[in-house]
């Protein structure tokens, strides 16, 4: 059995700040305002989720329970009072998932192409170079 050991807080805030930071894209793409509280409610509950995910297994449960937490993550930053915004829910849903797709595939490149430096010292293939 192989364990991995992840750091909850660390999860919880490398996630929070990237729903954070797709949040600002999407407002910024769409060309809508919104409310820093309602940005950092939102993210807040995306690190949440990640974080209370960890020892749930995967599958299309999941994966349909993850589209509706996206949702409402969305609602919870871009709705306010307006509900007459609701029906743009979906549209603004999946531009999230897809900033936030594009965000990850390119942190992801940059965690390989920094780890991968040969002025790091020689590490444990599941260490963190000093780069990253």
């Amino acid at each position: 059995m192989i364990f991995i050991v992840v750091y909850a807080d660390l999860l919880f805030l490398i996630d929070f700040s990237m729903d954070l930071l797709t949040f600002y894209i999407v407002s910024k793409v769409l060309r809508r305002r919104i409310s820093l509280l309602r940005m950092v409610s939102a993210a807040a509950m995306g690190g949440v989720y990640s974080v209370a995910t960890l020892p749930l297994p995967r599958g299309i449960f999941s994966f349909i329970f993850g589209i509706f937490v996206c949702f409402v993550m969305c609602m919870t930053a871009f709705l306010g009072k307006r509900w007459e915004n609701l029906a743009k829910m979906p549209v603004y849903t999946g531009l999230f998932f897809i900033v936030s797709s594009l965000l990850g595939g390119m942190m992801t490149a940059f965690y390989s192409l920094l780890n991968q430096n040969p002025l790091t010292q020689e590490t444990d293939k599941n260490d963190l170079s000093l780069w990253v």
